[in-house]
């Protein structure tokens, strides 16, 4: 007779189905435990992806020497009794215990482990320092010890090179920056760090974690607390001593991403002296209507520890100030909200740095770039309307050492008679056309470090003034404008810095000009000031 099926019958996945539902059906009963990567699967491991850690079975004999798994572990025949500080333990030794036998250690445990005589489980996080633990179980009826086990645990020390520093882009899922992690490893198996989402403000957080078993790496789960008004944030990052990169995810609200970082350069990673930088903000060929013209800059230097900081403007003259610290990889991470409008507003990403002294960065780099975005705000006097998009910035960098004499900084320059060519272009001023408004198209450098203008064939260009400071290699100037059809009249501040010793080009350095545009009280646009040898 065939089988037949009951007339309430159901497939297997309306069975499932209904299972998941009487298990997991409310807010209640809802399963909250995370997924986490194989390299910390501890019921099913994959070999492939992390060490073997499954707590040895009695009576099973992997290697076949006549040794069951367990005893190896008792008599410190097996690698995996080499541990490290930094390593999660959890050994069954119930199963030396039976008819109401128990167990008892005998002898000072690693810290950080601690046995539980009722499940015979010797558990912990390995923390102090390595060293050589010669330890007993005993099998006991009572008070009565019936046999005696040597159980020798080696514990190695934790990987040295993972004591550092990191640091971490928060990149969206529309690779574009959402902020910036920082954390620090100065004690084995603890974390301090602090956290900057977009609009979200920062936050700092401290916590402990596990090394991945038979590897120099560590998943680090990181937890930063909400508020009322800001959303608890979970990071996961992953730090190896083989890689000089660090990777992971976030999560803070509606924000979620991946991370892209790197270990710090220590001391003997950093110059050996303090030294003076230059950075040049390039978002492009703008026409300063629409988007600033204006090249961004600042000036800065990075220490022996390799401390990075930069004070200068964005392409449309808003006020920066970056600290930032020196990777092995030769970049910096650099993240700020200048902006009244938190939410939106940013500027940051990758920036190469040049080298000034410091080992020779790391073969493993970061895909260099920033990105700047400002959002509509009534209040701002230029581009108040925001941008439509987030612009791409090619950020240069350069050092710059102190200068005595003009002859000396044309030399670092490479100039030819002292003269520095410059182009001017954006919001309706354009030093190649000349149009409507002759402009300077060449400086002079004279002994005192002031820059002069030649008069061309054709006429006499708009009135200027301007300097290099020989301390830092900034340019100030004013620029005397005529009213045109596009601007009012006014004496157009200028800055900038130069960029000496930059290998390929004839760029040397690059700035602004603020110029006053018909509007409200105060309203501007910038041009670009890109400055040749």
């Amino acid at each position: 007779m065939s089988p037949q099926m009951p007339v309430n019958g159901k497939g297997e996945q309306a069975a499932l189905a209904e299972l998941v539902q009487s298990r997991h059906g409310s807010l209640a009963q809802a399963y909250r435990m995370s997924e986490v990567g194989e390299a910390l699967d501890t019921r099913i491991q994959n070999v492939n992806e992390r060490g073997d850690t499954v707590p040895p079975v009695a009576g099973r004999d992997s290697d076949g020497d006549g040794l069951s798994d367990l005893e190896e572990v008792l008599l410190g025949a097996s690698r995996d009794t080499v541990l490290r500080v930094g390593d999660f333990v959890d050994l069954n030794l119930g199963a030396f215990a039976t008819g109401g036998q128990t167990l008892k250690i005998v002898g000072r445990l690693p810290a950080g482990l601690t046995f539980n005589a009722t499940t015979g489980r010797l558990s912990g996080v390995l923390s102090g320092t390595a060293a050589l633990y010669d330890l007993q179980l005993l099998v006991m009826q009572g008070t009565i010890p019936l046999r005696a086990y040597n159980l020798q645990l080696t514990v190695e020390a934790f990987p040295a090179r993972l004591l550092a520093g990191y640091e971490a882009l928060l990149v969206g899922i529309d690779d574009l920056p959402k902020g910036i992690l920082r954390l620090s490893v100065t004690r084995p198996s603890l974390w301090t760090g602090s956290l900057e989402v977009i609009g979200q403000g920062r936050r700092s957080g401290t916590g402990s974690f596990v090394l991945v078993p038979g590897r120099q790496s560590s998943e680090i789960q990181m937890v930063f607390k909400g508020t009322a008004t800001v959303p608890q944030a979970n990071v996961t990052v992953t730090i190896n001593a083989e890689s000089a990169l660090v990777s992971g995810t976030f999560t803070s609200g509606t924000v979620t991403g991946e991370l892209r970082g790197f270990r710090l350069a220590s001391l003997g990673g950093s110059p050996p002296a303090i030294r003076k930088l230059n950075l040049v903000l390039d978002a492009g060929v703008q026409d300063g209507v629409t988007y600033p013209a204006g090249f961004g800059w600042a000036k800065g230097s990075v220490t022996t520890k390799g401390a990075v900081s930069f004070k200068g403007q964005l392409g449309d003259t808003q006020a920066i100030t970056l600290t930032a610290n020196l990777g092995v990889t030769g970049q910096a991470l650099v993240w700020t909200q200048p902006y009244r409008n938190k939410v939106d507003s940013y500027f940051g990403g990758i920036v190469p740095l040049p080298n000034v002294g410091q080992p020779e960065a790391t073969v493993e780099q970061l895909t260099p770039g920033t990105w700047w975005f400002k959002a509509a705000d009534e209040k701002e006097l230029s581009y108040f309307a925001g941008f439509a998009e987030p612009l791409p910035v090619n950020a240069v960098a350069a050092a710059f050492d102190t200068i005595k004499t003009s002859d000396e900084l044309s030399t670092a320059l490479g100039l030819t008679a002292s003269t520095l060519n410059v182009e001017i272009e954006g919001s309706g001023l354009s030093s190649t056309t000349g149009v409507p408004v002759l402009l300077p198209t060449a400086f002079n450098l004279a002994t005192n470090f002031s820059l002069t203008t030649s008069a061309p064939v054709s006429g006499s260009p708009a009135a200027w003034t301007g300097k290099i400071n020989k301390a830092d290699g900034s340019l100030t100037g004013t620029l005397t404008l005529p009213v045109t059809s596009s601007n009012l009249a006014s004496k157009a501040p200028v800055t900038g810095v130069l960029l000496p010793g930059l290998p390929s080009g004839n760029t040397i350095g690059a700035g602004l000009i603020r110029v006053t545009v018909p509007g409200k009280k105060g309203q501007f646009q910038t041009s670009s000031l890109l400055i040749e040898k």
